[in-house]
């Protein structure tokens, strides 16, 4: 083979394989899935480019934490609430929790010396992926944290992202203000974080109530009772209950359920004043929830019927026997 033909094949080549690569859907296929938890940045990061379609989901994001004025080196449990709009093709949502918006390597809650003992996939990282359930249905994503150990004021931040096209979307931010202080508070605090019921009730049947609190304290809290109202009006207390400090704990209440339509349930640790707390104003946990009406009641299977049948045709018989 001359020398000319050797070239032009090589340029063919080359040719033939920037073509492929250049073609090929590399950028869909890398980030569709999502890039993983990991303790990153949110400058830059395009992890959520999606190969599956959908558009800017749009969508609320909301922070609660257990103290906003936690002691140095103390506890925090710091509860992302994200709800979507819209979904991706995949479902996925992605979830940081930053220092501040600023985008570069010191936008992590470890620049401000905050320590994540615990994220809510199990690991230790600031962003975390999630599978959503469906569209306008909340999820809540929990963190662990210890506070700063040195006093001052700091600030913790939630963003969402998620995927759709060729792009992605920052959809919502949500922020908290904490003071950290280097003397333990000595008067302790119950703290309502959320209320719920049992999935699908239905009326004349039992619906379970759920209430979870945290105790902002230095010692375990003991000794008090947890009160649920529907609609203002008590249907249980439990007595004699413990949550240890700092830390949340969920209890619950079986109710039935008498009639079908909208119901509040309130759920109130400490109704009797057994604790002495820092504040009273924070000891309830709310939420709306649905009974939906009775189930139908199921028709005669075959074999009932047939046996109904059996004996009609069996008083018919006496009955033409008799009459003869």
């Amino acid at each position: 083979m001359s020398r000319p033909h050797r070239r032009l094949l090589a340029w063919t080549v080359l040719g033939t394989i920037a073509a492929a690569i250049l073609l090929s859907p590399w950028s869909a296929q890398s980030f569709s899935g999502g890039l993983g938890d990991a303790d990153i940045s949110f400058g830059g990061c395009t992890c959520h480019l999606s190969g599956q379609g959908g558009t800017s989901g749009g969508g609320t994001i909301t922070m609660w934490a257990s103290d906003l004025n936690p002691r140095v080196g103390e506890g925090v449990q710091v509860r992302v609430n994200v709800t979507m709009v819209e979904l991706s093709g995949n479902s996925l949502v992605g979830v940081f929790l930053l220092r501040d918006f600023t985008g570069g390597d010191l936008d992590r809650p470890s620049t401000d010396g905050w320590r994540i003992e615990a994220d809510p996939n199990g690991g230790r990282n600031s962003y975390v992926e999630r599978t959503l359930p469906g569209t306008g249905i909340e999820v809540s994503l929990p963190w662990s944290l210890t506070a700063p150990i040195s006093p001052g004021t700091y600030r913790l931040f939630a963003r969402s992202q998620h995927g759709g096209g060729a792009t992605y979307y920052e959809d919502d931010a949500a922020g908290l203000e904490f003071s950290v202080f280097t003397v333990a508070p000595l008067v302790p605090n119950l703290v309502g974080v959320r209320a719920w019921a049992s999935e699908d009730p239905r009326a004349g049947g039992e619906v379970v109530l759920y209430g979870e609190f945290f105790a902002n304290a230095s010692a375990d809290v003991t000794g008090f009772d947890a009160a649920f109202l529907v609609d203002g009006t008590s249907v249980g207390v439990l007595e004699n209950l413990t949550i240890p400090m700092q830390r949340s704990r969920t209890f619950s209440l079986a109710w039935r359920a008498p009639s079908e339509g909208e119901y509040d349930l309130i759920v109130r640790v400490d109704s009797g004043g057994a604790i002495g707390e820092a504040s009273e104003e924070d000891n309830e946990a709310t939420t709306a929830f649905t009974v939906l009406p009775p189930p139908p009641r199921d028709l005669p299977g075959f074999e009932v019927l047939e046996a109904l049948i059996a004996i009609l045709a069996v008083a018919l018989v006496v009955r033409r026997r008799r009459g003869r």
